[in-house]
């Protein structure tokens, strides 16, 4: 009896002679013959609308699930207070990240209970003699906006000739704004 080929029954009845190592489908409404057996196969329809399914479900559930973007207002409302962190004002676990990212051109943000600390960092540069520069850190009705350029050498500068790792660690009063690097 052939099975129903619907949502439920994803079955479909094949006949399949085990005389023939080719495994020869039997054409529906075919006796079954001495040596014959049946065998079910899994449609591939049957997977196809599974899957259209599922696909539609994920993205109808991504939809629904509250994502969304926030647009950054530019506006300036004030000037941020800041102090350029030394080394020994750092915590321990900010400075771990830091060790570990330096190599790489990188941005981030660490809060403790008192501070947020706003970091930049330029990957590996050749030599030293690098500086950085703060051009903005002011904040927006949602948003801080942290703005820096990298200096190079001067010309005529005596420079070491081993790699640096230039990067800034600027503290300010903890904040729950997003902070925007530029």
């Amino acid at each position: 009896m052939p099975a129903y080929n619907g949502i439920r029954g994803y079955w479909n009845e094949v006949r399949v002679n085990s005389n023939y190592k080719s495994k020869n489908a039997v054409p529906q409404g075919t006796e079954l013959e001495a040596g014959m057996q049946t065998k079910r196969k899994k449609s591939r329809y049957v997977f196809w609308k599974t899957e259209v399914l599922f696909t539609t479900l994920f993205f109808a559930a991504l939809l629904f699930a509250g994502c969304s973007v926030e647009q950054t207002n530019r506006t300036k409302i004030s000037d941020l207070d800041y102090t350029i962190a030394a080394e020994a004002d750092i915590p321990e676990e900010l400075q771990n990240d830091i060790e570990e990212k330096k190599a790489a051109d990188f941005k981030m943000t660490y809060k403790d209970s008192e501070f947020l600390y706003i970091v930049r960092g330029y990957g590996e540069q050749e030599t030293g003699g690098y500086s950085i520069c703060i051009r903005n850190l002011y904040l927006t009705s949602n948003a801080i906006i942290f703005d820096t350029e990298l200096i190079g050498p001067r010309k005529g500068e005596t420079i070491s000739k081993s790699p640096s790792y230039p990067h800034i660690v600027v503290k300010v009063e903890l904040r729950d704004e997003n902070v925007v690097f530029e």
